[in-house]
């Protein structure tokens, strides 16, 4: 992938447009690792802003999420940033936590949420959680953005946290009798425009889903091959390989396009299925993973769940039919295996994200570490 400076100073320029960075007086904190876009973006950003910088290393967030609000605290952070996982690791932890927790957030203005689908319940639980600490209730910033973007394409910048029948930037999609909260991403960054197409490159009118295109000063030159030429965007509209739709103006994203379950011809976005089975009572968020694979016997895709449960053996029968029963029930299809592994199996990145393709990998080379048969 090749960036420009330009490309990386514009978006990080807009990025302090939206937000107002004040210099001399905002302060950022990260535990991000530095090859991870966010993270690195937020330190550059800090330097060319004059901003003062927390850093915290990956693995001590991963000890204790709380050392994340603490040192926020510690430091009167005023900008941060993580993926979903992170804001709810981190209530989690501060629910399970025994005596005083000295916690003052009132200093936080931007909590910025991307690098992986977004749940509105997420949103809502860490808001919840640390409003009466100082958490103001638009602090958390959903927010779409790519490598290819530089760090942001879009922001949604008004409350995201008010329930979903009174908040306007959460549209609902139907799925037999279940029904899924979008969360919006927000408007484009200044410079940048996004369009969602067919799979002919046509525009789609607002509030239909399709591919998202997008297109500024803040995206790639291109992609340098192995014979050293470069694939740029056709007229400079980058693919994103994400599916979504825009409802007024603001960018609605459904999942990526590759990882989408295709059953009987209707497209089911593998995160909608893995927060219905993450709900359960014997699972909890971000313990499942769903995907597809080739099944020439049945000539079609077999849909499959791998959840990590440290339950007991002897409780497995029943979580595997309970689960059957509640995506069948939600959705109005069948899994086709349901794979039991310890939690620590379940694979992710260094910043927490669940890592699908090495999941499906694993199942299809038959080396996940099953918890019982």
């Amino acid at each position: 992938m090749l960036l420009t400076h330009g490309n990386v100073a514009h978006n990080i320029g807009a990025i302090g447009y939206a937000t107002a960075i004040a210099r001399g007086h905002d302060r950022a904190f990260s535990w991000l690792p530095m090859y991870h876009d966010m993270g690195f973006i937020q330190v550059l950003g800090g330097l060319l802003y004059g901003l003062r910088v927390g850093i915290m290393t990956p693995l001590a967030f991963l000890r204790d999420p709380l050392s994340w609000v603490r040192q926020m605290t510690h430091h009167g952070s005023t900008h941060t940033a993580g993926p979903p996982f992170a804001y709810r690791a981190t209530a989690d932890a501060f629910q399970r936590a025994s005596g005083t927790v000295e916690i003052d957030l009132s200093a936080l203005a931007y909590a910025y949420v991307g690098a992986e689908p977004i749940a509105h319940s997420t949103v809502r639980y860490f808001t919840d959680t640390f409003a009466r600490l100082g958490l103001r209730r638009d602090t958390l910033v959903p927010c779409y953005g790519m490598a290819e973007s530089v760090l942001a394409t879009t922001l949604a910048l008004r409350p995201a946290a008010t329930a979903a029948t009174d908040f306007g930037r959460v549209r609902v999609r139907e799925s037999r009798r279940h029904q899924i909260p979008v969360v919006s991403c927000g408007k484009p960054v200044d410079g940048l425009r996004l369009r969602v197409v067919d799979s002919d490159g046509v525009e789609l009118p607002a509030g239909t889903e399709g591919q998202i295109q997008v297109s500024g000063p803040s995206i790639m030159l291109g992609y340098r091959n192995g014979d050293g030429s470069v694939t740029c965007p056709p007229d400079g509209w980058h693919d994103t390989g994400d599916r979504g739709f825009v409802s007024e103006g603001e960018l609605f994203v459904v999942g990526r396009s590759k990882e989408m379950l295709i059953v009987r011809g209707r497209n089911f976005p593998p995160y909608d299925v893995e927060r219905a089975i993450d709900a359960m009572p014997d699972i909890g968020p971000g313990h499942t993973i769903v995907f597809s694979v080739p099944d020439a016997r049945r000539g079609r895709e077999s849909v499959i769940a791998v959840i990590g449960t440290n339950t007991a053996e002897t409780e497995h029968h029943r979580i595997r039919a309970d689960v059957a029963t509640a995506v069948r029930t939600a959705f109005g299809f069948s899994l086709d295996d349901i794979v039991l592994v310890p939690t620590a199996e379940i694979p992710r990145t260094t910043s927490g994200k669940l890592q699908r393709l090495k999941a499906r990998q694993r199942y299809l080379g038959r080396r996940l570490h099953v918890a019982a048969t």
